[in-house]
């Protein structure tokens, strides 16, 4: 009688069986055929040669997932493709990811020695997935682009190796052939579309697990359209629990110092890409730091691009607290930036 009450009341209470979904992540096979279906829709043959799982196991595992609304299933012609159903599937992945990491490694961060044997055999990998990608790149093969990604992610490679090791050497790679006209225009235009479409794909699988209670505001000056130095930025601080609010290519003036103002940031990012750009950035310079003498908290103005790196002259001349030179100098300078109290994540 006094159980039947309780559950009258609040039957959360009175639960006794787990979610679907949580019993899905606690069983190995179905957690392998999950972690596959987070690089996108896939059919059961390209399940069974991912996991190694025999055919009926495959079926009969999607049937019960489906049926508990954790996958989905569309019919493509004669072939049907599984993909994830529920968005708190993959947040709940990434919060074991998380968690295990951390298990293993005690509480302590690893010692990354670059000159341990596992450092330069690390580099000696990257490297190779670089000059792949930057082929694939060239050739405008988007459709090998993606699986080069997906291998990445399914090794568990991270944003910031990925960002750092394959993504930003190839596109600074490509800018140098545009710079010797060995590549045109339209195909570094191709280029940055297609290095932009898998920095969505790599920044979706690796959401944050835990917030940071930091926030940080950035976008290119009026007449800016270069956006993806500054989107790197952006997906890495949002790894690491950051709320961003990154508004994009040509940003007016106005517009930007209204965010700060409205946001209360911790850092606000600018880029700047040309000469013509000079007089936006000094103007918003100015902006920034008459309402940084009131803001709560004190936030940082950093400022990068193009042209600043081509002039570095500039930063001894610009209202600004920080000029990094690319993601890996920003994310080495972080917490200087902030204080040492505050812990953002190690860059490798």
């Amino acid at each position: 009688m006094l159980l039947d009450t309780v559950e009258r009341v609040n039957p959360v209470i009175s639960a006794q069986k787990p979610h679907p979904l949580s019993s899905a992540l606690a069983e190995a096979s179905r957690r392998a055929i999950l972690e596959h279906l987070r690089l996108g829709p896939r059919c059961v043959s390209e399940i069974i040669t991912a996991t190694g799982l025999k055919q009926p196991n495959v079926s009969n595992h999607l049937a019960k997932m489906r049926e508990a609304g954790i996958v989905r299933a569309e019919r493509c012609g004669r072939m049907v493709y599984y993909s994830l159903a529920n968005p708190i599937a993959d947040a709940l992945m990434r919060l074991h990811e998380v968690t295990f990491d951390s298990l293993s490694q005690n509480g302590t961060h690893p010692d990354h020695d670059p000159t341990s044997p596992d450092a330069i055999a690390h580099e000696e990998v990257m490297q190779g997935w670089k000059d792949q990608f930057l082929q694939a790149l060239l050739s405008g093969e988007e459709e090998r682009v993606n699986t080069i990604v997906n291998q990445l992610l399914v090794q568990r490679v991270s944003l910031q190796d990925i960002y750092l090791k394959v993504f930003q050497p190839s596109l600074n790679e490509i800018g140098n052939q545009y710079e010797e006209r060995r590549v045109d225009e339209a195909q570094e235009h191709l280029a940055t579309e297609i290095i932009e479409r898998a920095m969505s794909r790599v920044s979706q699988f690796h959401a944050p697990a835990v917030r940071a209670n930091r926030k940080a505001v950035l976008g290119c000056v009026a007449g800016n359209w270069h956006t993806l130095g500054l989107r790197m930025i952006g997906d890495a601080l949002r790894e690491l629990g950051w709320e961003i609010f990154y508004l994009g290519a040509n940003v007016p003036t106005g517009g930007l110092v209204k965010m700060v103002e409205t946001a209360r940031p911790h850092l606000v990012i600018i880029s700047c890409s040309l000469k013509e750009q000079e007089d936006e950035l000094e103007s918003v310079l100015a902006q920034l730091q008459a309402l940084k003498a009131n803001a709560n908290p004190q936030f940082r103005i950093v400022v990068g691009g193009r042209f600043i790196s081509s002039n570095p002259e500039l930063k001894n001349t610009l209202a600004a607290d920080f000029f990094p030179d690319d993601l890996n100098h920003f994310l080495q300078e972080l917490p200087n930036q902030l204080g040492e109290e505050v812990e953002i994540g190690e860059a490798r």
